[in-house]
């Protein structure tokens, strides 16, 4: 009966060590080549709002217990590692305002995000310029406490041009032509259509101004009549 009981005991020892290896296998999970039991991976793209890839823009990732960087590649990628819980991501890049969001992780997530386009902004008739007003002041007589957006326009045929502003939220919006008030429209609908003359090759400026925060706002301008 010793005997037995020494055995036993002995394949009782022998399996205690067998389970505490095979915890070791599982082990940490930085020596792993996949991510941590409960860590994921956070990826995306950074794109411009027509879509187009936006390469080298700087990301940054904050968790609660970290801060990390990376550059986006060639198609805009970026991708972190190792991430969990509450995450702000930061993106910037020199021509485009900041963006930034918050995302909870809690499984591998695909975040897309697009910059805007801050000025110099140039309007070119047949195309819709994206932007966001939210610059300094244009002029500091006219409403130093305003956002600004000041857009070149340089008209390709002498002609009339229909111009269409709108904007996506309710500020109030102002469009002056080189300063003028004879050609300066107000609104708060969220629209604003102008006519605005132009000589071929001559330089105008076009000024968005926002009155309550900073507004994304469309552009665009068609040829309507020729002298």
């Amino acid at each position: 009966m010793a005997v037995k009981g020494c055995v036993i005991a002995i394949a009782l020892l022998i399996g205690a060590g067998c389970d505490h290896v095979r915890q070791t296998v599982v082990g940490p999970a930085g020596e792993a080549s996949t991510a941590p039991a409960g860590f994921f991976a956070l990826s995306g793209r950074i794109t411009d709002l027509d879509g187009a890839a936006v390469a080298g823009a700087r990301v940054q990732m904050t968790t609660d217990s970290s801060i990390q960087a990376t550059l986006t590649g060639m198609s805009g990628e970026y991708r972190f590692e190792n991430v969990r819980g509450n995450v702000g991501l930061v993106v910037s890049k020199d021509g485009f305002s900041d963006t930034s969001s918050s995302v909870f992780v809690a499984s591998d997530r695909v975040l897309n995000l697009s910059l805007w386009l801050r000025g110099p902004l140039t309007l070119v008739p047949g195309k819709t310029l994206r932007g966001i007003v939210e610059g300094g002041p244009c002029d500091s007589n006219w409403d130093a406490r305003a956002p600004c957006a000041p857009i070149e326009f340089v008209p390709p045929v002498t002609g009339v041009y229909e111009v269409v502003l709108t904007w996506r939220d309710s500020s109030e919006v102002d469009l002056l032509v080189d300063g003028s008030l004879s050609l300066y429209w107000s609104d708060r609908s969220g629209r604003i259509r102008a006519l605005i003359p132009g000589d071929a090759g001559v330089r105008r400026v076009i000024r968005i101004q926002s009155y309550y925060s900073p507004a994304p706002f469309e552009l665009s301008a068609s040829l309507i009549s020729t002298p």
